[in-house]
């Protein structure tokens, strides 16, 4: 089964809890965070890298059967613009 997930990530100021993470499944908002520091003072805020990472079983669980994530269309785009 496919399903749209959606993140929409917003660099903060460096050293400043500015930023934004809000992320949607199938158009419907999961999760909302205000107040994100991704950058640490003195860094540059320049993103370098992107990870989609999944974690199946939990904290020390099991999993009964193989599971996997298959991955279709990714767009990733960004500005260094803040609004």
């Amino acid at each position: 089964e496919w399903h749209t997930i959606e993140m929409l990530v917003i660099g903060s100021t460096p050293g400043a809890p500015n930023g934004k993470l809000v992320t949607w499944l199938d158009g419907v908002k999961q999760l909302e965070l205000d107040d994100m520091m991704w950058v640490a003072s003195g860094e540059t805020g320049d993103f370098v890298q992107f990870d989609l990472n999944s974690l199946w079983g939990g904290q020390g669980g099991s999993l009964a059967a193989p599971q996997f994530m298959y991955v279709g269309k990714v767009r990733l785009s960004g500005t260094t613009e803040r609004e």
